[in-house]
């Protein structure tokens, strides 16, 4: 996680959707439901195309079609070391 520390500010930096790769593995949210219950499953897939916004991701054999912004990097932090730590708004891309 140490990629993504803003050099200026010292707080992490979120990442842009833009900058995703094909072939790069991400993580994004599955819900299932159970009964009463929804659970809510983090699963890893691969990224296997783009359609602007749209992201074709394979996992386990099965393909996912999801927006952009559903979606991070696997080395990505999560939303809690945001809160925890402070988010970057210097906007420099490095």
């Amino acid at each position: 996680m140490k990629d993504w520390i803003c050099k200026k500010c010292r707080k992490y930096r979120r990442f842009n959707p833009e900058h995703l790769r094909l072939g790069q593995i991400i993580c994004f949210l599955v819900f299932e439901i159970e009964g009463v219950e929804i659970k809510k499953i983090i699963k890893e897939g691969v990224l296997l195309k783009r359609m602007n916004t749209i992201l074709m991701v394979l996992d386990h054999g099965k393909i996912f079609y999801l927006k952009e912004s559903d979606v991070y990097p696997i080395d990505a932090p999560a939303d809690f070391v945001y809160n925890m730590f402070g988010e970057c708004f210097c906007f420099s891309d490095y």
